[in-house]
């Protein structure tokens, strides 16, 4: 990982990713990060139903994104869970940093 770490955006990891011992499959998702775009458009949003014609008041939020063209929409305690679990994630990589 420290290898491929220092690499710059024109360096070709496949060299590096060769000598390594990681998975073929973990090998795929690295050269499908190294080679992604940026999303500069990312586009989300939280919105909470006041009220409907059913329910005199419900205060219930729901958080949605887009990922690769699909709306996710999810509750906040799944919301919560998914931030965790990136943030985990991230925490992880900078340790193996």
């Amino acid at each position: 990982l420290e290898e491929l770490n220092r690499l710059t955006k024109h360096d070709d990891p496949n060299s590096v990713l060769e000598r390594s011992n990681f998975s073929d499959l973990n090998k795929q998702h690295m050269l499908r990060l190294w080679n992604a775009k940026p999303d500069n458009d990312m586009k989300w949003g939280i919105d909470v139903v006041v009220a409907n014609s059913n329910i005199r008041k419900s205060l219930y939020p729901k958080v949605w994104l887009i990922v690769d063209g699909e709306e996710i929409e999810m509750n906040l305690e799944v919301f919560a869970k998914l931030r965790f679990e990136v943030s985990r994630a991230l925490n992880r990589i900078d340790h193996y940093a």
